[in-house]
């Protein structure tokens, strides 16, 4: 007889908080946690084994044919309600191709209904029959979401939304069918033949009603302005199936399937923003099927389809932001690579975009990869788009206001995240590691004693000995006198349930280093080696937040906070430690005895800004990281600039290296481009669209901080491939204009002596070109220096130029257009 992946973490931590806002007490119809022993069955005979130990159930079958069950307490439900089970069961040892039942509907032996499994990665579902038999309602079937062998965990859903019943794995749903009537008034769980399993809850409850996410308020008083669910449709979205697309809502998502190979296709539904207010916008989608090479994603702010603002990401991971404005599409960023995004099919990325003052921040998974002032709302509709062939399902979409009270003002907005279950949010990122390439050298080697893989978006790590640990890090400087926090979310794949894996921080050395770790049984321990001695700060120590066993998902967290640092396990805080150490700039993970883990991402950022500190021997103002660079950054408002970049952290995703040729980097509000050869040029740019039949200026400001003073520096624009236009200076005085056409030079203005310029290193310059009734007019320090007739755009990129052998740092650079007013 023939009887997982765990839903995405971030999905379950997300819901988690959700559910303890919204739902009652009295939506609990039933739970057991198994955290005492209280009345359930426990003993061993020659036919079977139950006792409870750590907060689960063991339940073992010795029985060579035929089949042992127990059930619960008899509950009472409301059948004319919408409610679901749930339970969450880990396969211990015995038979593999025989049935793991969970008997969620049951009165007696010969009436209940079944959702079964076996750990070989087959699923049934079967109900009794009046004659003692029963039937399959859905045969074994193959299913990837069932994790398999032993010690894997699986999580078992039913839910009965209006008049259906619908089955999950693992969050995934994998069969539905018409609600008919409970059988009985108990919950039943059955093991075929001689295994053992681990039951780690049963939870009964109603969902939707008084408690549903589905009653949101349009009032701009409120907080919330929407959180949709897609447990219903009660916010009417468009549902249709015909030759062009499908669109529905299924088993609590939004799907929307785009059947032609080009064109795209939106739904929206009509929810008010004051768009004066502070607000938040964040969408959980999942890529299902389809092309990679085009985009899916948010659409808001929309009036009609010549109205609207567009945030979409592809299969392929790049992301692209634009507008229309009556119908003209201008494009805020263009299609651009982002290791934030995770990619392929059956992938889930989040979405976000944040209005603070004047600003509208996009963020993928947590981080922010652009910002601009040039989107604005045009109407009220809110949702998503999909384009080409592919199908996408949209988890949920959430809107609220992130202030108190109207304002435009940046110093009144909120950081509080609690409404969505976010921690900790970094304001300038550190790294983020995706594991979509190996651009961070993470070690790939393999030998008899461990094995590290970078696949599918994960960075796999296994240790084959019983005894002893490896550990696989990079070097990654952090400023440890800023808070910080350091996250990863780890899953354990296979092995040993008895020793730890995890993350190390501020490490050294083997003999100097910081280590926070986790073990399948569910405990968890926090060590410092100093020295070479063990200091550990929490012996090993069991704690119900950790999901335990193979296959389960763990998110570790430490967050540094003034002079203490805390410990996180699934955003559940488990250990502070006000005297912390950090011995190095090494950090990444360590594993012990034989087993195997997968990481899916690594965040490390800074929660606070940068801060410039002052040399007490001198008046002048020097940044703490760089003591080269004397010069102080200029920070002002960006309110009214159709681009602005201040260089507070990398979300425009400008160039960044450090190799024998160039050290490019952002650092303390400042953009620096050291060129270390003696020979030719770099340059760094980036896609910024300007909408050229205006008028417009570019102005940047350029800090010379060492190196040769006979060439040249300066500002890019207008530039696409090997066609650009430029405007350099040197440190010697001179400046020239020129653009160049399939990589030669066409000069413009030769190099010309200016008394405007500041000389020499440690000197700031600032450059300016503007467009102004057909010419193009070049100020250097504010003062018109040339002008020439104005000439189209080769392209949308601008950035920076450095040549031979000097290093610069910008401090800003920022567009306006004619007319618009700024608070500089």
């Amino acid at each position: 007889m023939r009887t997982t992946l765990l839903s995405n973490l971030l999905l379950f931590v997300f819901f988690l908080c959700i559910n303890v806002k919204l739902y009652s007490q009295s939506s609990i119809i039933y739970k057991e946690e198994f955290m005492k022993e209280g009345s359930w069955t426990v003993g061993e005979n020659d036919e079977r084994s139950l006792y409870v130990s750590e907060g689960n159930y063991y339940f073992q079958c010795k029985k060579e044919k035929g089949y042992r069950e127990f059930t619960t307490r008899t509950f009472y439900i409301d059948s004319n309600k919408d409610f679901e089970f749930t339970t969450s069961v880990k396969k211990i040892s015995g038979k593999q191709d025989y049935g793991i039942s969970f008997l969620f509907d049951y009165d007696d032996k010969d009436n209940f209904t079944e959702f079964g499994y076996t750990s070989t990665g087959y699923y049934r579902v079967a109900e009794s029959t009046t004659k003692g038999g029963y039937i399959s309602l859905k045969p074994w079937t193959s299913s990837s979401y069932l994790k398999k062998g032993n010690y894997a965990t699986n999580n078992l859903k039913i839910k009965k939304l209006n008049s259906r019943l619908s089955f999950y794995i693992n969050g995934s749903y994998v069969f539905g069918i018409d609600f008919k009537a409970l059988k009985g008034s108990k919950m039943g769980f059955r093991l075929y033949r001689a295994q053992k399993v681990a039951i780690d809850y049963f939870r009964v409850k109603y969902i939707g009603g008084t408690g549903s996410t589905m009653n949101t308020s349009t009032s701009p008083k409120g907080k919330t302005i929407l959180f949709e669910g897609f447990n219903s449709n009660a916010n009417n979205w468009n549902e249709k199936n015909d030759s062009s697309s499908r669109l529905a809502i299924e088993n609590g998502n939004y799907v929307m399937d785009h059947k032609r190979s080009t064109g795209g296709w939106s739904s929206t539904i009509k929810r008010y923003i004051n768009s004066s207010r502070n607000f938040r916008i964040t969408a959980q989608i999942k890529k299902v099927s389809g092309i990679d090479n085009n985009g899916f994603g948010v659409v808001f702010g929309k009036k009609n389809n010549n109205n609207m603002n567009l945030f979409v990401i592809s299969g392929s991971g790049s992301f692209k932001i634009s507008q229309f404005d009556k119908g003209k599409k201008n494009i805020l960023k263009d299609w651009t690579s982002s290791s934030h995004i995770k990619k392929g099919n059956q992938k889930y990325n989040y979405l976000k975009v944040e209005k603070v003052g004047t600003a509208y921040k996009f963020y993928i998974n947590s981080n922010l990869v652009f910002t601009s002032y040039s989107p604005r709302l045009f109407g009220d509709l809110t949702g998503f788009a999909v384009f080409d062939k592919q199908a996408i399902e949209v988890g949920y979409l959430s809107m609220l206001y992130t202030g108190n009270s109207s304002s435009s003002n940046t110093s009144s907005t909120s950081n509080n995240y609690s409404n969505s279950g976010i921690k900790h949010a970094s304001k300038e990122t550190i790294l983020f590691e995706g594991y979509n390439d190996n651009r961070n050298n993470w070690s790939t080697s393999k030998n008899e004693n461990a094995e590290f893989e970078i696949k599918n978006g994960e960075y796999y790590i296994e240790h084959k000995k019983p005894k002893g640990g490896w550990s696989s890090t990079i070097v990654k400087p952090i400023d440890t006198s800023r808070d910080f926090k350091i996250l990863a979310d780890i899953k354990k794949e296979t092995g040993t349930q008895y020793n730890g894996y995890g993350i190390i921080f501020g490490r050294k050395n083997k003999d100097n280093q910081n280590l926070f770790y986790i073990n399948g049984n569910g405990s968890y321990s926090i060590n410092k080696i100093k020295n070479g001695k063990d200091n550990f700060k929490k012996p090993w120590t069991s704690s119900k937040t950790i999901r335990k066993g193979n296959g389960a998902y763990n998110v570790l967290k430490v967050v540094k906070l003034g002079s203490k640092l805390e410990y996180y396990i699934n955003n559940t805080k488990v250990y502070t430690d006000y005297n912390p150490e950090f011995f190095g700039d090494r950090l990444g993970y360590i594993i012990y005895d034989n087993q195997k883990i997968s990481v899916a991402y690594l965040s490390v950022g800074y929660l606070d800004k940068k801060k410039n500190t002052t040399n007490t021997t001198s008046n002048t103002s020097v940044t703490s990281s760089n003591l080269m660079d004397k010069i102080p950054n200029y920070t002002y408002n960006n309110s009214g600039y159709h681009f602005s970049d201040q260089f507070t952290d990398n979300s425009n995703t400008w160039y960044l290296a450090n190799n024998d040729k160039v050290h490019f980097r952002i650092k303390n509000g400042k953009y620096y481009l050291q060129h270390k050869r003696n020979t030719k040029s770099y340059a760094s740019y980036d896609y910024n669209y300007i909408d050229t039949s205006k008028d417009f200026e570019i102005q940047t400001k350029l800090d010379k901080i060492r190196g040769t003073d006979s060439y040249g520096y300066g500002l890019l624009f207008g530039k696409q491939d090997l066609n650009d236009f430029r405007f350099y200076i040197s440190s010697s005085g001179y400046y020239k204009i020129s653009k160049k056409i399939n990589n030669k030079e066409e000069v413009i203005k030769a190099w010309t002596g200016s008394s405007y310029i500041q000389k020499g290193n440690g000197k700031s310059n600032i450059l300016k070109v503007k467009k102004e009734k057909g010419y193009y007019k070049f100020y250097i320090n504010g003062t018109f220096v040339y002008q020439t007739q104005f000439q189209s755009f080769f392209g949308n990129d601008f950035g920076f130029i450095v040549y031979n052998n000097q290093e610069i740092a910008v401090d800003y650079i920022r567009v306006k257009y004619a007319g618009s007013f700024v608070n500089d």
